[in-house]
């Protein structure tokens, strides 16, 4: 929806909506994520649409992720995602800690400014120029990006 549902509503439309199976929750709030773990109808989903709080939510039962960082490092996130949902909680938290500079930067200006930026960088798209009103991610980002990637080689 691209705007915020009250857990009330999301649990409605589980409930009432057959053909709504899932939802993509991108609020980082863990609270909200355990309420609606604890009161969806057993066949509903939940994704964890926040990059950096994604570990904690599969821990508390979500079923997976649907992430911006993984475009950068897909096979880093899809072990993640797999251990985690395996509940191999201590390596799943390696990785994430391996990762979490990665999620934090992707989100350091307006998204998806910076992951095109780290796609450019890493000759997978031609030009780091995105339509307006994007605008390429500020120089200041430009090294630590670089240093990131560089780091977390797949």
């Amino acid at each position: 929806t691209a705007c915020d549902l009250s857990d009330d509503t999301i649990l409605r439309l589980a409930n009432d909506c057959p053909n709504i199976v899932a939802i993509k929750d991108v609020t980082g709030d863990m609270t909200r994520c355990s309420y609606l773990m604890a009161h969806k109808p057993d066949n509903f989903m939940l994704f964890s649409g926040h990059d950096e709080t994604a570990l904690a939510y599969m821990m508390l039962g979500g079923n997976g992720l649907i992430s911006v960082a993984s475009n950068l490092r897909p096979k880093l996130f899809s072990k993640l995602t797999k251990t985690a949902l395996n509940g191999d909680y201590a390596v799943a938290r390696k990785l994430n800690q391996q990762l979490i500079d990665l999620c934090r930067i992707c989100f350091c200006e307006s998204n998806p400014i910076p992951l095109k930026w780290g796609l450019w960088f890493e000759q997978h798209l031609t030009t780091a120029h995105l339509r307006l009103p994007l605008t390429v991610l500020s120089i200041e980002h430009h090294e630590r990006m670089k240093q990131i990637l560089t780091k977390l080689k797949e």
